[in-house]
């Protein structure tokens, strides 16, 4: 079962790489850690504090970051 789920998403992934480009498949790194927290906070009811949420900070200046260069070279082709 584990090998189908790991297969599905390596497909999933390289698709998102043909029609996105590798700029907006890398994005998805850049969402996991928000998930992550969020799901914590949910689920298990884990505390939010300032390290978090300046890492929460610079993961969405980096997502503004990439998509501003990324919508930038779209406008150039």
């Amino acid at each position: 079962m584990g090998m189908v789920i790991s297969g599905f998403g390596n497909v999933l992934y390289y698709y998102l790489v043909k029609s996105g480009g590798a700029l907006f498949a890398l994005l998805v790194t850049y969402l996991m850690p928000i998930m992550t927290i969020l799901l914590g906070v949910l689920f298990l009811e884990e505390k939010v504090n300032g390290g978090i949420l300046f890492g929460l900070l610079f993961v969405f200046t980096s997502v503004y970051m990439m998509n501003k260069k990324m919508f930038k070279e779209m406008g150039r082709e």
